[in-house]
């Protein structure tokens, strides 16, 4: 799905032997956020893969999106796909691709252009550093207005969720279902928290 985004050709069944032979799946999850980061870097070197570690500041993804980069994050997934509070139990992966911020009309002079012939608005992909320093600025005090696109395996069309309720579905991940996940068929992290290897923890792709 993240590779799909940049053109990059992927063979499924390759990558899933890999990750097997490297004892990071057995039956296509992963519960640690550096076995894809692993993945990614044995296999398209021309990506830029960063991990990091998400802090009190909210707006790191959003200034990551503006800049044209693609996020990996992992969250508890609620039967509609969009984040929810299970405490890991329904953790799942999305890959976030776009971001809306909501702006004045009279005070977005700066990014938006306008077709005359249909009165139609829209707002440039790509945008200058000084214009993302003023989108941020907005941003931190429109936290709760705040929403990422994103796309998830579960589903061909992709959400639109608030980008506050995604990062706090992430921050709580603690627990794996063992109750589904057993030892036979599913890796899982040591000592099964997830507050270790997914929790606060992004995985950036950048071409």
């Amino acid at each position: 799905m993240a590779l799909n985004s940049y053109n990059i050709n992927c063979n499924v069944d390759i990558l899933m032997n890999r990750a097997r032979e490297l004892n990071y799946t057995k039956s296509g999850e992963i519960f640690d956020i550096e076995f894809l980061a692993n993945l990614a870097k044995e296999y398209w070197s021309s990506l830029q893969i960063t991990l990091l570690s998400l802090e009190d500041d909210n707006l790191q993804i959003s200034n990551l999106i503006l800049k044209n980069k693609l996020v990996l994050i992992a969250y508890d997934c609620d039967l509609n796909f969009e984040p929810c509070f299970k405490q890991g139990v329904k953790a799942h992966w999305a890959l976030i691709t776009g971001l809306m911020i909501p702006v004045e009309f009279d005070q977005s002079e700066f990014i938006r252009e306008q077709d005359s012939e249909n009165n139609f608005v829209y707002y440039q992909t790509s945008i200058e550093d000084h214009k993302i320093k003023i989108l941020n600025n907005f941003a931190n005090s429109n936290l709760d207005k705040i929403f990422v696109i994103c796309r998830h395996g579960k589903s061909k069309y992709p959400g639109v969720w608030s980008l506050k309720k995604l990062l706090d579905s992430n921050k709580q991940l603690k627990f794996i279902d063992h109750q589904k996940c057993n030892n036979e068929n599913f890796i899982k992290p040591k000592d099964g928290d997830l507050s270790k290897s997914l929790a606060k923890k992004i995985l950036i792709l950048n071409n």
